[in-house]
């Protein structure tokens, strides 16, 4: 599996720029005729956080919102888990997405060297969002 690494840049930014967010696409699937496809994603975001803040306490406020974006939003499970070499929080979420479409998502919160990180997985809610769960977990944990 190729390596991504996202202090790559094809660039030159201008001073004061980073990069703060990074959206990966799985292949395009279609789930009948007419209907429109869709691809597993993983959007990986990072931010500056105040010295001390601790990775409940960022999972928290990305909660609170979500739940003013998304007026169906459910925390479906959290797990504290183990990731380059710190703690962070694993959350199973489901909403309403564009169109409608009801999506499950799993989500991983930490923070590292006082910069905040949301790994997000996609996909529709049920049977396929679960069929994809192990391969999320797969590349959460891969991160170094």
């Amino acid at each position: 599996m190729p390596k991504v690494t996202l202090d790559f840049t094809g660039f030159e930014l201008p001073e004061g720029w980073t990069t703060t967010m990074a959206v990966f696409s799985g292949p395009e699937e279609r789930f009948g005729k007419g209907e429109t496809p869709l691809r597993t994603n993983i959007a990986i975001s990072t931010e500056q956080v105040a010295e001390g803040k601790d990775f409940h306490e960022y999972a928290e406020e990305k909660t609170t919102f979500l739940r003013q974006q998304l007026p169906d939003y459910k925390v479906v499970s959290d797990q504290e888990v183990s990731i380059c070499g710190v703690t962070g929080l694993l959350r199973e979420q489901t909403f309403s997405g564009p169109n409608g479409m009801l999506l499950q998502q799993l989500v991983l919160y930490f923070i590292k060297e006082n910069t905040g990180y949301s790994l997000a997985g996609s996909h529709l809610q049920g049977l396929r969002f679960n069929k994809i769960k192990p391969k999320l977990l797969e590349l959460f944990q891969s991160m170094k």
